[in-house]
Parts: structure tokens; C-alpha cells; sequence
């Protein structure tokens, strides 16, 4: 499976999405929403720093007329606007927030290039009704991890898989895990999702100057697989401003 074609380049500067690399998504390094600008502002535009914004151009305007541009764009607007979905399916469905177990979906792109949210799925709880942790057995008879969710792969129905988004419960735990990494490959050559497939986390940040627990989204590719089980990786956290490519006419 190939992808439908590199990042969008304007000049020297690739248009990487709605991300920016920092160890905390409060870092002093701030979101330039459709702006240009210089300097640290450019980690959220490229994974080069000293790759500045061409004067007259905005990264949405860099990244949306290219196929594989407005993709990964889109993408991360839809994972920052699932989160509302996953809150909503964890209250409706158990009165919980999500830290008592992960939710997860498909992103999904149909022919015409439209992103879509795929089922929510949920996965076992944490804690029983006395508050107590729930201790879950693999085949070989001992105690397991601590449990995930099963997205379906076929959730897209007639549509490719571009990523899928989860929830990770705890604070600070915006790293995909080996298993998240192995889904993702599965994809990839069993669903004909693109190798820059997307691997999205929701988890709950600790706001320093608020004090106030909020649910940011980083996001990972095939690529950072090594560095996510060497402990190296540095989360790209999604803008939570983020917006959709404006409307082809």
C-alpha cells in the first residue's frame, strides 16, 4: 500500500497537521491558530524549527490543496472533536468520565475525501462498583495489563481507515502502546489504511496554571514505534483549536 503522496511542501516548509512536539501541551511554546510566524511557533507547522512560513501563507493554506495535506489536516481536527464523542458515550453509557476505561474509534475517509467518526467501542472498566481494581487474567493464566478497547476494523464500512483515536486513562499517558502500534500496522496491510496512518491518544494533562485536569490528544505515527517503547518519544499534541481544511466548492 502506498500513500497518495508526500506532505505538502511550500518551498522548504512541510505542513505536518494541527500538531507541535512539547513535553507538555502547557509548555510555553504557543499555538499559532492560522498565522504565520517564526521560531518555536513553527514546531505546530513542521518538525523543522528553522523552516519559516513563506510571507503571504498560512499553514492551512499550505496543507489543504494537496490530497495527502487535507488529510492528515482534517484528521486532526476530527480526533480533537471526537473527544466530545467519547465523553458523551462514556456518560450515556456507564455515567463515567474516561478514566475507568478506554474508548476508542476509527477516522475514516470516504471516496470523496471526507472524514467521518467511526462506532465508538468501549472496553472493560478499571474499578468494580466497590471502587475496587479489577483483576483481568491472560491465556496463560496470569494477571494481564491493565485493559484497552477492541475497535473494529471494519468500522469504516466502504471507507479506508486513515487512523483511529482512544482514550488512555491515568494523567500524562499520551504514548501509544505496543499493542496501538500493532493495530495501526494491521490496518495498514489489511484494510488499506495509508502508512502515514494516524495512532491518536485522549488523555487527561494537568494544567499548571489552572490546576485543572483537561483531556488533550497527541498523536503518533508508524515511525515513532521505536522511540515510544525506548521511552524517548515526545508527544505531538494536536491543537485544541483545531479546524477543518474549508469546503472544496
Amino acid at each position: 500500500m502506498t500513500d497518495t503522496g508526500p506532505p505538502t511542501t511550500v518551498g522548504d516548509v512541510i505542513v505536518n497537521g494541527q500538531t507541535r512536539r512539547a513535553p507538555s501541551p502547557y509548555a510555553t511554546i504557543q499555538w499559532p491558530t492560522k498565522g504565520t510566524g517564526t521560531g518555536d511557533q513553527q514546531q505546530q507547522i513542521t518538525d523543522d524549527p528553522n523552516a519559516p512560513i513563506p510571507e503571504g501563507f498560512t499553514e492551512e493554506q499550505i496543507a489543504c490543496p494537496s490530497e495527502e495535506g487535507r488529510r492528515q489536516w482534517d484528521s486532526d481536527a476530527m480526533a480533537r472533536a471526537a473527544v466530545s464523542a467519547l465523553l458523551a458515550a462514556a456518560f450515556a453509557r456507564f455515567s463515567e468520565d474516561l478514566q475507568n476505561r478506554e474508548f476508542g474509534a476509527l477516522i475514516c475517509q470516504a471516496g470523496d475525501g471526507t472524514l467521518m467518526l467511526g462506532p465508538i467501542h468501549d472496553g472493560p472498566p478499571i474499578l468494580g462498583e466497590d471502587g475496587r481494581q479489577i483483576i483481568y487474567y491472560g491465556p496463560d493464566g496470569q494477571p494481564d495489563s491493565q485493559p484497552t478497547v477492541a475497535i473494529n476494523p471494519d468500522g469504516c464500512a466502504g471507507s479506508i481507515p486513515v487512523g483511529f483515536i482512544h482514550s488512555h486513562p491515568g494523567v500524562n499517558a499520551g504514548i501509544p502502546s505496543p499493542g496501538d502500534f500493532a493495530f495501526a500496522r494491521w490496518l495498514v496491510e489489511n484494510r488499506s489504511a495509508p502508512n502515514s496512518i494516524s495512532i491518536y491518544t485522549a488523555a487527561s494533562y494537568l494544567n499548571p496554571n489552572t490546576n485543572q485536569y483537561l483531556n488533550q490528544v497527541t498523536r503518533a505515527n508508524l515511525s515513532d514505534e521505536s522511540t515510544a517503547q525506548s521511552g524517548t518519544f515526545v508527544p505531538r499534541f494536536v491543537d485544541p483549536n483545531a479546524t477543518f481544511c474549508p469546503t472544496v466548492p
